[in-house]
């Protein structure tokens, strides 16, 4: 301490220098938070936070418990019920007073070594005196512009595992998204930010590993936040790699805060099994990807002829039974059916009855459903619309364009908006939409696989 004697009156006063000032327990500032009025002064047996100081009379306003928080970038301070926005900096001040009547602030900011959360802070006394001392004070720090929060993450270019095959170490992501993938976690067996993982084994591929037949694999991909951005602790937004749903956490298990800057998103494959044979489909078809895709993933099987009847109509039935197979529905559930020709103990009741109670059927004008009926292109559209609660149609421009645009009905006109929006019905050969007309089992193997590939399952 600094300790200086001077008359007030013929009185000789001595003062000691506060010199040392260390503020601990201010909470940073999180995007979407609300101001955390406390602080500690760090055990200091010279001066205490200024609780009780309201500081209106001098101009600070919103002072509570001694604290007052300032939007830098706003150019104003904060209410209790704010809230902290991206791309802002934000500057917390505490107000302090003297412990006893001989400690002081000298009014040369310079002499005090000032810190807040172990950061070198700035200060000065509260009001101006014409005495060297001041029983005030305050010491303030700006925080860095807040993050901007990651709200999605889309990893693409994963080549996926085929029996025989080689790893792939490789990934690819948007160059305008908010971070990259980055090989700071390239180490062991994991290149350029890419890991594949044998799950039945237990243990991370070499380059040289050979994908094996029944083995089910996984891919994790590491990303790096750019500048400005961090990822959030809690993750509320779509991850997805080749457009289907994934996980994803902190690269750092150990990290336990609220952002951070290194991530990792990984993707569990279906296992691997070799290509159905179908004697009515060959590999130079244009439906062939489909129908394997959707038949190993058991979304749609052949018949127990062996084939799968790709030019097949199918019944409006068997279209709702493939799309709770899809969704997973619990069918013991479903004991009743308000459409009067499904017989509740056929193979496809509990399906409809499911569909009828989750509003993705309503049925015909004379209160049935249709069965035996083909299904068209258009019913199926709406069925799919329906399933995903009726989203967004977007503009009906790209459909205008049709020559038979006018044949749609007008339950499925959004449906059908919808569908041909996100490329998952296109026209046929002719150039027409055809959306009464039948629609055959490859056509709706090609549009589960689309919908499925662009994580809409």
């Amino acid at each position: 301490m600094i300790m200086s004697v001077f008359s007030i009156a013929g009185y000789a006063v001595s003062y000691q220098a506060i010199d040392y000032i260390s503020i601990q327990g201010v909470v940073t500032p999180v995007v979407g938070a609300k101001p955390t009025y406390s602080a500690n002064a760090n055990n200091a047996e010279t001066f205490r936070i200024y609780d009780d100081y309201n500081g209106i009379s001098d101009g600070y306003t919103n002072v509570n418990s001694g604290i007052q928080w300032y939007d830098v970038t706003a150019d104003s301070v904060m209410g209790k019920n704010d809230t902290f926005q991206a791309g802002h900096s934000y500057s917390v001040m505490v107000f302090l007073t003297n412990i006893g009547s001989n400690n002081m602030f000298p009014l040369n900011s310079s002499s005090i070594n000032m810190s807040i959360n172990g950061i070198p802070a700035e200060g000065d006394y509260i009001v101006p005196s014409s005495s060297p001392w001041s029983n005030g004070y305050r010491v303030w720090l700006v925080f860095p512009p807040l993050a901007e929060t990651i709200k999605s993450i889309a990893v693409t270019g994963v080549t996926a595992p085929e029996i025989g095959a080689k790893p792939v170490f490789s990934a690819s992501v948007d160059t305008n998204a908010p971070y990259s993938i980055t090989e700071a976690y390239d180490y062991n067996n994991t290149k350029n930010g890419v890991q594949w993982y044998d799950l039945n084994e237990s243990k991370t591929l070499t380059a040289n590993d050979t994908f094996v037949k029944n083995h089910t694999y996984s891919v994790t991909v590491f990303l790096r936040a750019k500048e400005d951005y961090a990822f959030p602790y809690i993750f509320d937004g779509s991850i997805t790699v080749n457009n289907k749903e994934a996980a994803g956490y902190f690269a750092d298990p150990e990290l336990m805060t609220d952002y951070a800057q290194d991530y990792m998103v990984i993707y569990v494959f279906p296992a691997l099994s070799e290509d159905f044979v179908f004697p009515d489909v060959a590999k130079t078809d244009w439906y062939y990807d489909a129908v394997q895709y959707c038949a190993k993933q058991e979304f749609i099987t052949g018949y127990k002829n062996g084939k799968f009847g790709p030019a097949d109509p199918l019944q409006r039935q068997d279209f709702v039974v493939i799309l709770a197979r899809i969704a997973g529905a619990n069918l013991s559930l479903y004991k009743s059916c308000s459409l009067s020709d499904v017989a509740m103990d056929s193979y496809y009741g509990p399906s409809v009855a499911w569909a009828v109670s989750e509003h993705i059927i309503t049925g015909y004008n004379n209160g049935k459903f249709g069965v035996g009926d083909k299904i068209t292109r258009e019913q199926v559209a709406t069925i799919l619309y329906r399933y995903l609660g009726s989203p967004a149609a977007g503009s009906s421009n790209i459909i205008n364009g049709f020559p038979d645009r006018a044949r749609i009905s007008e339950f499925a006109d959004n449906a059908m908006i919808w569908a041909v929006n996100k490329g998952i019905i296109s026209g046929k050969k002719d150039g027409t939409l055809a959306p009464t007309a039948t629609a055959s089992r490859a056509e709706i193997a090609t549009i589960i696989m689309r919908m499925d590939q662009k994580g809409m399952f």
